[in-house]
């Protein structure tokens, strides 16, 4: 779900050179009612693997669209409005998004329905049906295939089986369980046991129907019929993730997938950690043909010692068909949480150690937050929400923070919008966990602006223990437009508060007095090599100088009445604070 922003830095610098990250993306107007207090989500989000096709499985029939649509399909406009099932490399023509590659053969083309693309024609009806596959002697039969489908309002996206060409019985429904403005993960990899229908059938249809009225669009890729051996069961995921302070007795829940043609029960189940011994015991099931089910040990692991541990967990299933796909692993961090008796300060520079840091993709559309080296509010870098066609639903969140009830922390923070014509709702919440279940403390909700402007909060924790700064991107489902420009946040500034506004000192330094009205004092215990600067409200620098004794002094007489901040920066240290000039 999470993914450790240093290596996101190296995917947004790829993205930049291949100019797939852009600054504003923003696609027509909806003009129907929507449902307030929702907006787009990725939904059934999980940690497991996409299991695919079984290696070991005969395949019965394999479609990846290479050459198009095979022209011995049928396509049937049922609604007569020319908005049919088409095929394509490049995804919506009225969005960015596109079926992502990864674990697919989307690269050489897919079939679309793009209903978004339609416009307010009128209510779509679109049946694709393939030609006849031969499922003879074939006693257990699977269909599976990669799709990517956004909601609106109430489309569906069906697939059904039949034996005739006219008799259909519906297998799987896309929409199933989505509201208006959410999307399937991209890719969403489906598989249906369809042996009820087609199992021994010398003649089997599948049929792919669309219905709606301008309500988003339906991709998908690699349809494949096979049947699968009689054994198989292999881990596809591990209720395990990063954080700080990890416990001893970490329970350790795993998902078992049943990837053969046969019930299982009684499944011998195991988990190490950084190689040793394993915990064996057993999931005693049922697990029925092409299902999963999760398993809690009894035992639990211990993740507290070491900066990391691997866990590998396993199935050992007897007469298993395919070992391959039997074992999981996990690489689990155990960050140390930062101590805030001094300041913490992130300015997201090549340098800053972001490793402890996570995003969430929350609509899944291959756009979150990234470090980048353009319109840094100081230094070089700063962090950037880029561009999206899709309503965003981004969230960025930072390391742990060792909190304790009672006492006032600050956090600062630097923001702005790429521009205005299509604005991301920023807000920005206290969490325990680097989880949006997990993240519920409101701390503040931004005005976007197109300059950036200086965000500074007070806020208290309920309880002693590790916390996380979260930030949320996301565009409101009552948001005219579909897609937004991009969203910075630089030069980050949590500290623990002794009193109202008073700063735990760092490296040595006082401001005074503050507010101020004609002249500033600065007083830097460690001013070797140190700088001093002072911005406006709207991020503008307005003084820069170096430091090269303990005290000096700034004239502020010509400053307009108002909210300013004051950075220090030293060889071993940065310090900022907020100064009003009356």
């Amino acid at each position: 779900m999470k993914k450790n922003l240093l290596f996101l830095f190296a995917c947004a610098i790829g993205l930049m050179a291949n100019g797939q990250s852009s600054e504003t993306k923003v696609t027509g107007t909806k003009t129907k009612a929507v449902s307030s207090g929702a907006h787009r989500s990725f939904v059934n989000h999980t940690n497991a693997k996409n299991p695919g096709v079984p290696s070991n499985a005969a395949i019965i029939y394999s479609q990846d669209f290479a050459g198009g649509i095979p022209a011995t399909w049928t396509i049937t406009d049922n609604a007569g409005l020319g908005e049919v099932f088409t095929w394509t490399t490049t995804g919506s023509q009225t969005t960015p998004d596109s079926l992502l590659s990864a674990g697919t053969t989307a690269a050489n083309g897919y079939v679309i329905f793009d209903s978004d693309n339609g416009g307010t024609n009128g209510a779509e009806d679109c049946d694709m049906v393939t030609d006849a596959i031969d499922c003879s002697g074939k006693s257990t039969v699977f269909l599976s295939m990669n799709e990517y489908f956004l909601q609106y309002a109430a489309s569906t996206a069906t697939v059904s089986i039949s034996t005739d060409g006219i008799n259909f019985t519906d297998v799987y429904s896309a929409e199933t369980g989505l509201g208006q403005n959410q999307t399937t993960g991209n890719p969403h990899f489906v598989q249906a046991d369809i042996s009820s229908i087609a199992a021994n059938q010398a003649t089997v249809y599948i049929r792919f129907k669309f219905t709606g009225d301008y309500d988003w669009w339906w991709m998908f890729d690699d349809v494949t019929l096979f049947e699968p051996a009689a054994v198989d069961a292999g881990v596809t995921g591990a209720d395990l993730v990063s954080g700080c302070s990890l416990s001893s007795t970490t329970p350790v829940t795993i998902t078992i997938n049943n990837y053969g043609g046969s019930s299982i029960s009684n499944i011998p189940v195991s988990f190490s950690v950084n190689g040793g011994t394993a915990v064996n015991e057993v999931a005693p099931g049922p697990i029925a043909p092409n299902s999963s089910a999760d398993y809690t040990f009894t035992a639990t692991a211990n993740l507290s010692t070491g900066a990391s541990s691997t866990v590998v967990c396993s199935t050992a299933l007897s007469g298993d068909a395919n070992t391959a796909n039997d074992s999981y692993s996990v690489t689990v961090d155990n960050f140390t949480p930062v101590n805030l008796s001094s300041a913490y300060v992130m300015d997201f520079e090549a340098g800053d150690d972001l490793s402890a840091w996570a995003v969430f993709d929350g609509n899944g559309d291959g756009v979150t937050w990234a470090p980048v080296a353009t319109l840094a509010y100081s230094g070089t870098q700063c962090i950037r929400k880029a561009g999206s066609g899709s309503l965003d639903d981004d969230w960025m969140w930072s390391g742990c923070f060792d909190m304790t009830a009672g006492t006032t922390y600050t956090l600062d923070y630097w923001y702005r919008q790429f521009d205005l014509q299509a604005p991301c709702s920023l807000e920005v919440k206290l969490a325990t966990a680097q989880d949006v279940a997990a993240s519920s403390q409101l701390i503040a909700t931004e005005v976007i602006d197109s300059i950036y402007h200086l965000s500074s909060n007070t806020f208290t924790v309920p309880t002693n223990g590790n916390y996380y700064i979260a930030w949320h991107a996301f565009l409101p489902s009552t948001s005219p437009i579909a897609g937004s420009s991009s969203l910075r946040v630089d030069l980050v500034n949590l500290s623990g508060v002794t009193g109202i506004n008073e700063a735990i000192n760092v490296g040595g330094v006082k401001l005074f007095p503050n507010p101020a009205e004609s002249v500033l004092a600065i007083q830097v215990k460690k001013y070797d090599n140190a700088t001093v600067r002072i911005f406006d409200i709207t991020g503008n620098e307005i003084y820069n100088a170096a430091l090269n004794e303990m005290n000096t002094t700034v004239d502020v007489s010509n400053y307009a009445s108002g909210l300013y901040l004051v950075k220090v920066q030293g060889q071993d240290f940065s310090y900022s604070e907020k100064l009003t000039v009356k």
